[in-house]
């Protein structure tokens, strides 16, 4: 659309049978102009996944949108990329994730989006053993405050141990609208339990047996494009 154009209706069918497959369940209403785009609720299919949006407004200086998502299957995502690139993933998975958003971003940001585990796991095959990972819980949620981004996720596994993050991430303004880049800050602290490294080396194919556990707390500073990591590690029962 040029600037001087635009198009205002109701949108009933729209669909891609292709790579990747989607479709409009519900039909919603429809601006589209030069430098505007409005979207009203509708619910769209892609792929395994399903998409309730609420709504979408973009223009020059505003993002606005809310929804939930459900299904997401990492396992067919997995098997998409092998499709379209023909590289073999190193791990299979049947891990279904949900997640939901509700983000208004203009000068200053504000609300939030996260993604958690539904289902199912992960697993690698290590000198042809499948090695399951086990994961009893999964989530990461990213709430928007002002001009920065607090993260506040966590991996936990039967077999490999847990991993929190918490912290900020800078937003950075890029044309009157903000924006992660590689100049965002970072105040990150994550911390790692292993209860059993032999499970590591299982995997990693270490030929030097690793016994005992490990507890990692670390910060993270710097920017995305220059990290600076300091903290410690305890290796216990080695």
């Amino acid at each position: 659309f040029g600037t001087d154009t635009a198009w205002r209706g109701t949108l009933e069918r729209f669909d891609n049978r292709g790579l990747p497959a989607f479709a409009l369940e519900r039909a919603t209403q429809l601006y589209a102009g030069g430098n505007r785009v409005e979207i009203g609720a509708t619910q769209i299919s892609i792929e395994r996944a399903t998409v309730d949006l609420k709504e979408l407004i973009w223009r020059a200086g505003l993002l606005r949108t809310a929804g939930q998502m459900r299904g997401l299957n990492i396992g067919h995502v997995l098997q998409l990329q092998q499709e379209v690139t023909g590289n073999v993933p190193p791990v299979t998975s049947t891990l279904v994730l949900t997640g939901a958003w509700d983000v208004n971003i203009t000068e200053r940001a504000s609300g939030f989006a996260e993604v958690k585990r539904e289902s199912g796991d992960v697993s690698v095959k290590s000198d042809g053993r499948e090695i399951v990972g086990g994961i009893e819980s999964l989530q990461m949620r990213a709430a928007f405050e002002g001009s920065r981004m607090r993260i506040d996720g966590g991996l936990a596994t039967a077999r490999f141990g847990k991993v929190n993050a918490a912290g900020y991430v800078g937003l950075v303004q890029d044309n009157g609208f903000l924006t992660m880049s590689p100049q965002s800050t970072l105040a990150l602290r994550i911390q790692a339990n292993i209860a059993q490294l032999d499970n590591i080396s299982s995997v990693t194919g270490a030929r030097v047996a690793l016994r005992g556990s490990a507890n990692a707390d670390l910060q993270v500073n710097g920017t995305l494009e220059k990290p600076v990591l300091a903290g410690n590690m305890i290796a216990e029962n080695l």
